[in-house]
């Protein structure tokens, strides 16, 4: 009865594979910078609102926090606190991706963005304007998700 069990379990190893290679589901790898810009793509058109963090209405905080969120990061609500969770990068350093922030002279973050590259940003803009691509603003801070 041994002989036979351990025949049985010889014969059942040698029928399992010893090595599975799985197909890639995509055949490009995707990055991050290009899931943030892909994700905030989805929500060019949706109408401002002040205090909006939904893809019902939006601010420009709520975007950029809802953005990050549906890729899994968790961003804190309010654009200076956005500013403060990151690392600032130069405009050299600044990568699509990236969140840009502009402040008024006594440092007070008004306006938050996605950095898309060439300049440019997906932003929610103001009361009775929609979430669109747009030049960046004058005297821009970019910042990065911190590496850990």
């Amino acid at each position: 009865m041994k002989k036979i069990l351990i025949s049985f379990i010889s014969i059942c190893m040698l029928l399992i594979p010893t090595s599975v290679t799985a197909k890639p589901i995509r055949e490009t790898p995707v990055n991050f910078e290009q899931v943030v810009i892909e994700k905030a793509s989805e929500y060019i058109g949706i109408r401002y609102c002040r205090g909006g963090e939904s893809p019902r209405c939006f601010d420009c905080s709520g975007l950029t926090q809802y953005v990050y969120a549906q890729i899994g990061v968790d961003l804190p609500r309010m654009g200076g606190e956005q500013l403060r969770s990151m690392k600032r990068v130069s405009v050299e350093e600044a990568q699509p991706g990236d969140l840009v922030f502009f402040s008024t002279k006594s440092g007070y973050i008004y306006h938050v963005g996605i950095y898309i590259g060439d300049g440019k940003m997906i932003h929610s803009p103001k009361p009775g304007q929609r979430v669109k691509i747009a030049p960046v603003f004058k005297n821009p801070i970019y910042a990065t998700l911190p590496t850990t």
